[in-house]
């Protein structure tokens, strides 16, 4: 291998350096905003935790009401059925 050969691979190995060198830079900053973008996510999910509180007590309201209107459809129905159907 001459001179020339050896002045070639030394200029693409380089190349390829300064390339490597730039993913690493660009994955860097790409860990900065994942980071940065966690905690938003953070931060959002638990603004939403008094939420998901409130709809979980909602349906629970909900559910009861279904269960008082069907204890109140019976009540009535054995009512009018004691009372002579009328």
């Amino acid at each position: 291998m001459d001179s020339k050969d050896t002045k070639i691979i030394i200029h693409k190995l380089e190349s390829m350096e300064t390339r490597i060198g730039a993913i690493e830079n660009l994955q860097g900053i790409h860990n900065a905003h994942l980071k940065s973008h966690m905690k938003r996510t953070e931060n959002v999910e638990e603004a939403l935790l008094p939420i998901k509180d409130h709809v979980n007590q909602m349906k629970g309201a909900g559910k009861l009401l279904g269960v008082l209107a069907v204890i109140g459809s019976i009540a009535t129905a054995v009512l009018v059925i004691l009372n002579g159907g009328s």
